[in-house]
């Protein structure tokens, strides 16, 4: 492992596939299927985004299971994650 935590998921998601990885009110995650997912969404980040080392991409959501899949994709794809807040101001 070089260090990210899409790696981690990997590591995870190949180790120990059907052991639980997140739990959130309305749904209970693998690893091997945050694996999968991660996998799908970075490709799909990759060839329609152009998301790539070197490239930021904002996220803007609540703390749900959407937020983790789509920080780890990126990850995966190689971009840089930009946390945004609800509450910031225009000048932030």
């Amino acid at each position: 492992m070089t260090g990210h935590l899409s790696e981690l998921v990997r590591f995870w998601g190949r180790r120990s596939p059907h052991r639980l990885a997140l739990r959130f009110p309305d749904r209970d995650v693998t690893w091997g299927d945050l694996d999968t997912a991660v996998d799908e969404l970075a490709a799909g980040l990759e060839q329609e985004c152009d998301v790539r080392p070197g490239v930021m991409v904002g996220l803007l959501m609540y703390n749900r299971y959407e937020f983790v899949e789509t920080m780890l994709a990126v990850f995966r794809a190689g971009g840089t994650v930009a946390l945004l807040n609800t509450r910031m101001t225009p000048s932030e």
